[in-house]
């Protein structure tokens, strides 16, 4: 555990006099300071207090030298306890050297040395075995917010897995097998993004290149958490938007106003991602249908957009009265949601045609998302159709048509 105590120094000589002397000296400095007359004394003082986090140790002394306690130290402090060391020497060979570097010992002071040398030899060193143990406490706690994470992540695969056998298990006529089909791709898609991203946080961040990468790839694995769960949500409310709504709920709906209560609600979160959000024009269309389904229909289609768009992106919102030919006529209140990519001057109109019921239709390529999905079956639940169109370039538009 971290100390909240100052670090302290912990002298070690096995002549009394000089380690009184140089106590004395880092004392008046402003350094807490102890002394010790052996190695052997010294460990025990390290075994037991936590908070020294230097130990200037003379190189030749009976028994334990300095090299050995340095090594001795660097194998049995972890990371949490973090001690430098600091080799007094009077005549340092390349011997002396080569066992200093696989000792871990960070500085040497070569006798006759003068007190303003130790005093900054020992501020250095304690600002090291400070940061030491600070980042071995910030590594710890991603440590354990990793095996949180990792937990969630089991978790949510359950939730998952869960829900798809609870989709499966749910008896369907004949007709429908396709529009379940086309479900379970979406279900399939949702699955796999969020885990990919749980699974690559983990690996990486078992292996951080550092402190800042670890702090990357942990909120990877936050960002892949979060979407798992928010992938159970749509799969429950998928589920759910298959079930017949309640007697009299159906009544007319004024979706222009639906329209501009959901850009209103996702405003925010375009701003937070630097999109911007716009309603051009919206036509007074009254639709028959469920107020509550339809509402979720439009954030659904909105949401999406926001998903696919990229920061700096535009996206603008269309609704408009059409007619299409027949006997009688077909009238449809239609909503386009365009996206644009940053940096585009004019962007690509989509197509103006809306017979989407051909498969032969430019509008007929769809996304994979579970929100496009459910949108699609609230639309289909009030006789239209939801479709969508690649416009190359980054830019791309959902068509929502409900007949009115």
């Amino acid at each position: 555990m971290e100390s909240s105590s100052p670090l302290s120094v912990l002298v070690v000589d096995d002549e009394p006099s000089v380690v009184r002397q140089l106590v004395d000296g880092l004392t008046i400095s402003g350094f807490q300071v102890s002394g010790a007359e052996s190695a052997v004394t010294a460990l025990d003082r390290l075994t037991h207090d936590p908070d020294i986090g230097v130990v200037v140790s003379d190189i030749r002394m009976p028994g334990l030298d300095g090299l050995a306690l340095a090594k001795r130290i660097a194998c049995e402090r972890d990371e949490q306890r973090a001690t430098e060391v600091i080799i007094i020497t009077g005549h340092a060979t390349v011997e002396d050297a080569a066992h200093a570097v696989r000792s871990r010992v960070s500085d040497f002071l070569r006798k006759p040395f003068r007190l303003m040398e130790a005093s900054k030899a020992v501020a250095t060193a304690l600002d090291r075995a400070a940061a030491r143990r600070q980042e071995a406490v910030l590594k710890s706690a991603q440590c354990m917010r990793l095996s949180s994470l990792e937990a969630q992540a089991r978790a949510m695969q359950q939730e998952l897995a869960d829900a798809v056998r609870l989709l499966s298990a749910v008896g369907v006529p004949a007709d429908t097998y396709q529009k379940v089909e086309r479900n379970l791709h979406a279900i399939s898609h949702a699955s796999r993004t969020p885990l990919i991203a749980i699974a690559g946080g983990a690996d990486l961040l078992r292996n951080p290149s550092g402190t800042a990468g670890a702090a990357e790839y942990l909120e990877l694995l936050r960002a892949g958490v979060v979407q798992a769960r928010e992938a159970v949500e749509l799969l429950e409310e998928l589920h759910r938007v298959d079930r017949p709504p309640p007697e009299g709920q159906r009544q007319s709906c004024a979706l222009h106003e639906r329209i501009s209560h959901a850009a209103a609600l996702f405003m925010p979160r375009a701003q937070e991602r630097g999109i911007a959000l716009s309603v051009s024009k919206l036509a007074p269309v009254i639709v028959p249908g469920v107020a509550d389904r339809l509402q979720r229909a439009v954030e659904h289609c909105l949401a999406e957009a926001l998903d696919w768009a990229q920061p700096g992106a535009r996206i603008n919102a269309v609704l408009e009265p059409v007619q299409t030919p027949g006997t009688p006529p077909t009238r449809w209140a239609v909503l386009t949601i365009l996206v644009a990519p940053a940096g585009m001057a004019s962007p690509p109109e989509p197509p103006r045609e809306i017979a989407f019921l051909e498969t032969t239709s430019i509008w007929s390529r769809t996304q994979e998302g579970l929100r496009f999905s459910i949108a699609r079956r609230l639309a289909e639940q009030h006789g239209g159709r939801l479709s969508s169109w690649n416009g190359g370039e980054g830019s791309m538009a959902l068509r929502l048509a409900l007949p009115s």
